[in-house]
Formats: structure tokens, C-alpha cells, sequence
């Protein structure tokens, strides 16, 4: 701490680092290990670099006692609009299993950064050591350039990530307005730890590329609280990774392990009774990076466990994937960690579970780093030694269904469970939180007036009949080439029951049918994926979203979808003459129909 002090950059004195936000953490503990991994630890054991926290004061409040944040606990620190409770990284060590504060000795009252070492394998993590044991130290210095403030011109990519190309690092502010919705977003450049050279005796600082690292948007509504609609059609997936969209709009048949079907603020949902309830499916997540979102709205006492979400068969350490809230009220995502090590994060005592909320975790398997969001807010990010590494059986409504004696069911109601192989930056969670509301149905269609509704987006959908016999390839083009509203029509996506209906009616009042009334109706916008393989839908807002029984809204012919020429890649809608007309067939892509265009574009 003397030495620190002591020491001077740019005017300034130096102290003992005090790291406040996992990118700091990371860039430091990356930094440190490129530049003097030697063991400099006590006695040949954990290299280690003093931090400037303690508990000395009062044994277990740890404390920044050096810099600009002397005095605060590691859990009053916040970032601007990073709303999570503070930050600290200590993890439990292999060896004690107690860390910080372990029983004996008490006198472990002083912060040090960890080296991966041996068999200690825990990654930009903290651990507390007496003070009289001799260890190299990080110092930390907070220099102003005097420069005056200066306005940047950004752009954005395919995915929402801002572009900083040529902004040295630092601390920058992003102001945006967006479809009506006013965003203040802190961005902090850090150097890039592979390219970074520092000379700590002539203070020298060079630096070629960088990384940029975002902390999380506080999301406003204009004074108005309207929503502009956006140029392109809200909800609109980004299939990039995607793993499976699976809407969880479709249940029927009530069975004995079937969450029945409920219409909710958020359309027709899933609900499940917490007595035997239960959806079972795959999702193969193992040893990858990837993303979970999902709306979940809780019924159960807090005092149950009650999990949306989990993958993997096997009970044993990081095997089994949870999502959802623990007995003592946590909102977790672990793996099952043997060490208990997982990222959790306490509501406030106004969070109300009770009601709809959009739930996220996010999984970078080479920074081995995980995040949670809920809303679309970042609310908790820990590192974690390994990753996910369980089977590909998933599960909706309960955990441990391989084990009769453990198993556990959840009173929860689901919507639109999204899986990704790829972690999402926090403006695509956000996007994927809007997709749900923005698409419930809050006018009803009538085939009188083209079957037009409005979504909760503030979108308009429509249709059109085309009349012209082509195959599904050749009507794929021909929708995606009409606009209405300045938006691109696609072939119609059925997600519903009430839009079923409608389009089969404007079907039939306007010789949708090919020959009359023989039963082949016009094309739909869905396709297989893979040969054989599960239906899903080719274009529009649902773009990328499956079609399963049970997981979505479906409306099959009996025996159907059949694939009797190994070639039914494709569905159409399909009746015959005095039977049911509102159902859908398989059909090999290149048979000739009319086909039904939708458009969806901002009500004017």
C-alpha cells in the first residue's frame, strides 16, 4: 500500500487496485498474466497480487480502503446504469472450500487477485491472505486528460453492436433515440490485453488493437409513452446461432403430463400445474457458448425450488443446467457446480415473480463467464471455472426427471424459449424480450377486411391472395418481391388459432383453392429443416421458430405431416369438400399452388 502511494503517473498517486466491474477484472487478470505470471506467491503457493480491499475493520464487510472508492463495500459499488449489487469476485478455492473468511485463521483480512495455479483452476478471481505475507502488488492510477468533451458519430451492425474503430480507451457515454425509446448507454474501451505493452519504470503507456465492452443500457419511455414502430417489422428474429425457437403456444390435448393451454396479457401460453407437468425435448448446449431467454411467470410459494428450464440427465458436477429461482428466492443459472459457485442474483423485495418477466442467461465458454438479465437488464455476471458439459435432454417445468426419489416439478406458465450457440450481447436481449409482447394479437382478424389485425408492436398484419400457380419456391420469391406499408409480404406464418381461422375463411370467400374446391389450398411460409427434419418457419417475425406438437400452434391433417415421398418438404394448407378445410398438409416444394402473401409494416 506504501509503495503504491508512493509511486506517481501523469500527476497522480498511485494505491492499491480496486476493480469494480467483471470487464476491469478481466482486462487486469488477463494483463497480469501476459506480463509476470512467475510465482510470486507465498511460500510456492497461489501467485497472487495484492488488491486494496478488507475486512479488518469488521470481519466479513469487505471494503475498498485505497482509491476513489475507499470506504464503500464491495457491494454498494455500482457503475452508472449497470444495475447489479456491486461487484466481487471471490471464489471458493480447491483446497479450503471456505473462501473469503475462512474459519481459522481470522486474521485473512487483505484482498489479492488470483493466478490460475496447479490444480487451481478459478479464472480472474479474488482470494483473502493476512497482511504480513510478503506478495507483488497491483497498482492502480486515475489520471484526468483534461480534453474537452467531444461528440462521435457511431454505427451499428447486423446484431446492435456499436462500432468505436479509432477511439482511444476510456470512458465514453452513448445517447440514442431509438423506435421512441430514449437510451443512455456507458461504454468503456479497454485496451486489448494481447496487444498491450507497458513500461512500468518510464510509465509508458503504447496500444494497438482494442476491445470494446458495454455496460448496460437504462431504457426510458418518451414523454408520451408511444412507441414508434420500427422501419422494419418488430420481432423479427436473428437466426444467427439459433438453436431453437420453440413459442410454447400450442397444447390441445390436455394429458396427464401436459401443461395445459392459457391465454395470458401475452397471448396463448403454456401452463404448467407443479404436480406432474412437463415438456421434454433436446437442446445440445454441451461445451459451447450459448444463450437461454425465456418469459416465465412463477405461481408457486417462494419458498420451492421453480425452474423454467433444465438440461442434462445426469446428477454430477457441471452435468445438469438450472434456470429459474432457488428455495431461498435467488434467480439462478448454474451448471450443478460442485463447488456451489454460481452465478445468482436476489430481486429486490418489489420484484414480483408472480407476474410475466422476460429471464436470460448468457454463457461465453472461452471467457468462461456467465450473465443474467432479467427485462432485458444485466443483473448479475460471475466467472466460472468450467463450463456446461451435460447431455442434450431438456426439460421444461422440472429438474431431476431421471431420478424418482429428487425429482421436482414447477407451477410456471412459459412463452418463447429462445436457444442460441452463441452468447448475445445485451442489445439483442433486449430485442428478444420485445418479441413476445410486441407480438400479441390485440385486434381480432376478420376475413372481411383481408383478415387485418394489430399486434402489440403497434404492426399491422394483412393478406393476400396470389393466385398465380407456382412452386413454393418460385411464391417465396413473389411474396418477398410486393410491399405494403413500405415493408417486403412473405408467405403468411399461422401462429395462431384465431389467424388460422381467418385465412382459411378469405381462402374460401375468394377461390383460394387450386381447381375449385379440391382440397389443395395455396402455400404456406414453413419448410423442413434438414431432411426429414422438423418444420420451421422461412420468413416474417417468426422467422427461424419451430413447428412442434405440443411446443407450438399446429393444425395437421390426420396422419400429417406424413412426408409419404421422402420429399414433403413444404406446407400448404389443405381440405376437402365437406370435411375439415382449416388444416395444413405436407408436399413436395415443387407441385403448383397458389399461395397466401402477409405483410406486416407500422400502422400509419
Amino acid at each position: 500500500r506504501d509503495i503504491a502511494a508512493a509511486r506517481t503517473w501523469r500527476g497522480n498517486n498511485g494505491y492499491l487496485a480496486t476493480i469494480t466491474s467483471p470487464e476491469e477484472n478481466r482486462c487486469v487478470h488477463q494483463l497480469l498474466l501476459r506480463q509476470d505470471n512467475t510465482n510470486s506467491g507465498l511460500n510456492g503457493w497461489y501467485p497472487a497480487r495484492w488488491l486494496g480491499g478488507s475486512d479488518a475493520d469488521s470481519e466479513g464487510t469487505w471494503k475498498w480502503m485505497t482509491g476513489p472508492e475507499a470506504g464503500t463495500t464491495f457491494r454498494e459499488i455500482q457503475r452508472t446504469n449497470f444495475p447489479q449489487a456491486g461487484f466481487s469476485q471471490f471464489q471458493t478455492l480447491s483446497h479450503s472450500g471456505c473462501k473469503p473468511n475462512c474459519a481459522t485463521p481470522t486474521d485473512w483480512d487483505y484482498t489479492r487477485m488470483v493466478f490460475p495455479y496447479g490444480t487451481h483452476i478459478q479464472l480472474k478471481t479474488w482470494d483473502d491472505q493476512s497482511a504480513i505475507d510478503p506478495l507483488g502488488a497491483l497498482i492502480e492510477y486515475t489520471t484526468g486528460t483534461g480534453e474537452s468533451a467531444r461528440t462521435y458519430t457511431t454505427t451499428t451492425d447486423s446484431q446492435g453492436n456499436y462500432s468505436f474503430a479509432g477511439l482511444a480507451p476510456g470512458v465514453y457515454t452513448v445517447q440514442s433515440t431509438t423506435h421512441g425509446t430514449s437510451s443512455t448507454q456507458r461504454v468503456v474501451i479497454w485496451p486489448d490485453q494481447r496487444d498491450e505493452r507497458v513500461d512500468f519504470v518510464n510509465r509508458n503507456v503504447t496500444t494497438g488493437l482494442r476491445q470494446t465492452m458495454t455496460a448496460q443500457p437504462t431504457m426510458t419511455r418518451t414523454a408520451t409513452g408511444t412507441v414508434t414502430p420500427t422501419a422494419t417489422a418488430l420481432g423479427v428474429s436473428n437466426t444467427d446461432g439459433l438453436l431453437g425457437w420453440y413459442p410454447l403456444n400450442g397444447i390441445r390435448n390436455v394429458g396427464s403430463t401436459l401443461p395445459l393451454q392459457a391465454t395470458s396479457v401475452l397471448g396463448v401460453v403454456q401452463k404448467y400445474d407443479g404436480i406432474d407437468d412437463y415438456l421434454q425435448f433436446t437442446a445440445d448446449l454441451a461445451n459451447k457458448s450459448f444463450t437461454i431467454a425465456v418469459w416465465a411467470k412463477y405461481d408457486a410459494p417462494t419458498s420451492l425450488y421453480q425452474y423454467a428450464l433444465s438440461i442434462g440427465s445426469t446428477i454430477s458436477g457441471n452435468s445438469i443446467l438450472h434456470l429459474g429461482f432457488r428455495d431461498t428466492g435467488q434467480f439462478i443459472c448454474n451448471f450443478y457446480e460442485m463447488s456451489q459457485s454460481f452465478a445468482e442474483y436476489v430481486p429486490p423485495a418489489s420484484f414480483d415473480r408472480t407476474q410475466w418477466h422476460h429471464y436470460a442467461c448468457v454463457f461465453n465458454n472461452a471467457l468462461r463467464e456467465r450473465h443474467l438479465y432479467i427485462d432485458g437488464v444485466r443483473v448479475a455476471t460471475q466467472p466460472v471455472p468450467l463450463g456446461f458439459i451435460g447431455n442434450s435432454d431438456a426439460f421444461l417445468a422440472t429438474v431431476y426427471r431421471s431420478y424418482p426419489n429428487s425429482v421436482s416439478y414447477s407451477k410456471v406458465g412459459i412463452r418463447d424459449l429462445f436457444l442460441y450457440t452463441r452468447d448475445l450481447p445485451a442489445a439483442e436481449i433486449q430485442r428478444l424480450a420485445k418479441i413476445t409482447p410486441d407480438s400479441v394479437m390485440v385486434t381480432m382478424p376478420d376475413s372481411a377486411d383481408n383478415c387485418r389485425w394489430r399486434d402489440g408492436g403497434g404492426n399491422i398484419h394483412e393478406y393476400e391472395i396470389n393466385h398465380t400457380l407456382l412452386t413454393w419456391d418460385q411464391a417465396k420469391a413473389e411474396a418477398e418481391s410486393r410491399t405494403r406499408g413500405g415493408q417486403r409480404g412473405y408467405l403468411v406464418t399461422v401462429t395462431s388459432a384465431a389467424e388460422n381461422t381467418c385465412v382459411v375463411d378469405l381462402i374460401n370467400t375468394t377461390a383460394g383453392w387450386k381447381d375449385g374446391n379440391s382440397g389443395l389450398g395455396p402455400w404456406m411460409g414453413a419448410k423442413r429443416v434438414g431432411a426429414g427434419g422438423t418444420f420451421m418457419w422461412q420468413s416474417g417475425p417468426e422467422r427461424g421458430q419451430f413447428i412442434i406438437d405440443n411446443m407450438t400452434y399446429t393444425r395437421w391433417s390426420g396422419g400429417n405431416p406424413s412426408n409419404t415421398s421422402g420429399l414433403e418438404d413444404v406446407i400448404h394448407f389443405f381440405g376437402k369438400p365437406n370435411l375439415d378445410l382449416y388444416c395444413w398438409n405436407d408436399v413436395a416444394s415443387t407441385a403448383t399452388l397458389k399461395s397466401v402473401i402477409e405483410y406486416t409494416y407500422p400502422a400509419p
